[in-house]
């Protein structure tokens, strides 16, 4: 059999070519001749197989690999490193240079992987790690249709609430963003209800969380996706269509005996409330020197040590205020952990210009990161509505300074 050395793969058409000696154009070879569980080859790696002339060119069949790849999913990741587990129950750390890509690289629990195999002295790892399928956990679930249409009837249906953000030209996106990553919370979380209509269709339902002026539950009503084409790819068709969101009288909530549940990001409120009797431990430099785009324009430009000052003059002024309402911090849920939100005044010391991200870890708080204010009020509409609060009304006086 001849050896070849893999040129390039397109892992979401599931191709890709192998260069050889003989045919140094490259020999096509598609995911399905691939021998093993895992399928996705890598640039550069060396494999052997079969050739087979056709009609439009040499095509590589029965690719076997020189190298051992498996197949697994992640099962926890956070701030930078997590674990892998095979379909036979082995585990294997993984860390986020061995996974391949060019900047950032989006990691969540849940998804599917392809790794090379290695026993180092502190245990099995991962290396050469590639993401499967890296589309969000909605998108792999069902087909959405007309999105756009789906939130604006979704929006009209549940009790008015400000889902667009000044700075952003596309209409719902914080929706568009709830929608997400409630339904991420809710796999995670296993509460994706299924049920059997009258005629033996299929249904699937999940709790969005919202409520109609009327106090309906809102839920997330799908069919099953009857226009699924032929795999030609390697990702996988979606399963499900999204039918449309709806409240518990609707139809199809007849054939579910159970109602689903709505998602949970604590399991003690405690999580939700600042408490000024723990120490709060700022990472002063590693927000002003990694995080400096994120500050107001005019500070930018500013020296470390002048920028540090006003970033501690702000939290002196934001800890008075929080110690004598605890209702300023504001809980956000973030790779499995709940985090709170507490306002920075850099410019103007009645009007926050950046929300400081405070973490409970062990016995003390940490804060190693800030927010712009679109992005903390994102975050933190995920877990509870925010009309009226600090956060709103900075995002609204910066929508007037702008317009001014």
């Amino acid at each position: 059999m001849p050896l070849g050395i893999v040129s390039f793969f397109n892992i979401s058409r599931g191709f890709g070519k192998i260069r050889t000696d003989e045919v140094p154009e490259g020999v096509f070879v598609h995911y399905s001749e691939i021998q093993g569980e895992a399928k996705i080859l890598i640039e550069h790696e060396m494999v052997e197989f079969e050739l087979k002339p056709t009609q439009k060119g040499p095509q590589a069949n029965g690719v076997i690999r020189l190298s051992e790849r498996l197949k697994g999913k992640i099962i926890q990741y956070d701030k930078g490193y997590g674990y892998v587990k095979t379909r036979e129950g082995k585990i294997y750390f993984l860390h986020h240079k061995d996974v391949i890509g060019m900047g950032f690289k989006r990691i969540e629990p849940f998804f599917e992987v392809e790794f090379s195999p290695f026993e180092g002295e502190d245990g099995a790892l991962a290396k050469e790690v590639i993401v499967v399928d890296p589309r969000p956990a909605l998108e792999r679930f069902a087909h959405l249709g007309d999105w756009r249409e789906h939130l604006s009837q979704l929006n009209d249906l549940a009790q008015p609430e400000h889902w667009d953000l000044p700075s952003q030209s596309e209409a719902h996106r914080i929706l568009h963003n709830y929608l997400y990553h409630t339904f991420a919370r809710i796999e995670e979380e296993g509460k994706i209800q299924y049920a059997v209509d009258d005629k033996g269709q299929k249904l699937a339902c999940w709790h969005t969380g919202l409520l109609t002026p009327s106090l309906e539950e809102i839920f997330a009503y799908f069919i099953p996706h009857k226009k699924r084409r032929t795999r030609a790819g390697y990702l996988r068709q979606n399963q499900w269509v999204l039918a449309c969101f709806a409240p518990e009288s609707h139809r199809y909530m007849n054939h579910f005996s159970t109602k689903p549940m709505m998602p949970l990001y604590f399991e003690d409120a405690s999580e939700l409330i600042y408490d000024p009797r723990r120490r709060l431990v700022v990472d002063f430099e590693h927000i002003v020197n990694d995080h400096r785009q994120r500050f107001p324009e005019p500070l930018q430009a500013a020296g470390s040590e002048t920028l540090m000052l006003q970033l501690r003059q702000a939290m002196d002024r934001t800890l008075l205020l929080v110690q004598r309402n605890y209702r300023m911090a504001l809980p956000q849920y973030y790779r499995g952990k709940v985090q709170l939100l507490l306002p920075l005044c850099l410019v103007d010391p009645k009007v926050p210009d950046l929300a400081l991200v405070v973490s409970w870890e062990h016995e003390v708080y940490r804060a190693n990161t800030v927010l712009g204010l679109d992005w903390a009020y994102q975050n933190a509409r995920l877990m509870a509505p925010l009309e009226d609060g600090w956060l709103w009304r900075a995002v609204q006086y910066k929508k007037s300074q702008t317009i001014l």
